[in-house]
């Protein structure tokens, strides 16, 4: 740790007292940003048991099951209209095991359409650092979505590098404002694995984190904070072959609206906050070469979205 950074992490303690310890935090102007990273799935999960029960925590975020019209937020915003995925216990175990939203697939194959009808499928094989040979496999764990829509049973495949890839962290941010409703979460994964998929066409090995990150104030000596606040967890290490259903297992709405509220209550008090455009500083803080977030299905424009991303990828990130 450098001399400025010891400073401004002695700085921010001393101003911000009630702030986690388990976070890093920078001050950069006259913005606020922490960053939880948790290690995996199990870990985020384990310390949502281990907030889940305190009392305030209960009262200010979703923590209906389901099953009962008593929370401060109603079943179907919070949890979704899907059956198999409205409760926790159905949730945690998609969670648990890395099972994808039904609809996630059919997300990926119209994404995958569209963005081969405008040729982004059409990449140059001297855009390819990494020469890749394919093995179709029942046991393997990269789906190939062409032999889904086919009705092809073997429908797994297993991508092997023969040398070194340059590694790219897509993180993406599963936080949508009120508004949003169950469907707008699997678009955004079904796009997200759409946008993965091409960057391992170019050949980079990738990295892929989940990002709850949103914005609220934090007062300091009376003077207030745009507070920017994030935990992350890997849905994909770069060793670890391109899975959708790993990818899809946050495509939940329940999985936002009632375990990332409850998690994000119990390491930044008020974990709820409002959603919005991650912004510069956060990208630099969580080292993301691409940030994929609900703007990229929101407005309609996701196929320039996508030749932004590629467009950065093929000049060297």
């Amino acid at each position: 740790m450098t001399t400025a950074q010891l400073r401004s992490k002695i700085k921010i303690k001393k101003e911000f007292s009630h702030l986690s310890d388990n976070a890093e935090h920078r001050i950069i102007d006259n913005k606020l940003l922490s960053i939880v990273d948790f290690f995996d799935m199990s870990e985020l999960l384990a310390f949502y048991d281990s907030v889940k029960n305190v009392s305030k925590i209960k009262n200010d975020v979703s923590f209906n099951d389901g099953d009962s019209k008593s929370s401060q937020y109603f079943d179907d915003w919070a949890f979704g209209n899907i059956a198999g995925y409205k409760t926790i216990k159905e949730i945690r175990a998609h969670a648990e095991r890395g099972t994808a939203h039904p609809s996630v697939l059919r997300h990926i194959g119209k994404y995958r359409d569209m963005l081969k009808a405008d040729g982004f499928y059409d990449l140059p094989e001297e855009m390819k650092s990494v020469k890749r040979r394919r093995v179709w496999t029942d046991d393997g764990a990269e789906l190939d979505i062409d032999r889904v829509m086919t009705g092809d049973p073997e429908y797994w495949q297993q991508t092997r590098r023969d040398g070194q890839a340059r590694i790219v962290n897509i993180c993406i941010n599963y936080s949508m404002s009120s508004d949003n409703d169950d469907t707008q979460f699997p678009k955004l994964l079904g796009l997200a694995y759409s946008v993965c998929e091409l960057a391992e066409r170019l050949g980079y090995g990738t990295e892929i984190t989940a990002v709850r990150s949103n914005f609220n104030n934090s007062p300091s000596n009376n003077v207030y904070y745009d507070w920017e606040r994030a935990f992350t967890f890997p849905l994909k290490r770069s060793q670890e072959p391109l899975d959708v259903n790993r990818i899809g297992s946050i495509s939940m709405v329940g999985f936002f609206r009632h375990f990332s509220f409850i998690i994000g209550n119990g390491l930044f008090t008020n974990g709820v906050g409002r959603a919005g455009e991650t912004s510069k500083e956060m990208r630099g803080f969580l080292n993301a070469d691409i940030i994929i977030e609900n703007r990229w299905i929101s407005d309609g424009n996701q196929k320039m979205y996508v030749k932004k991303a590629i467009d950065k990828l093929q000049k060297g990130v």
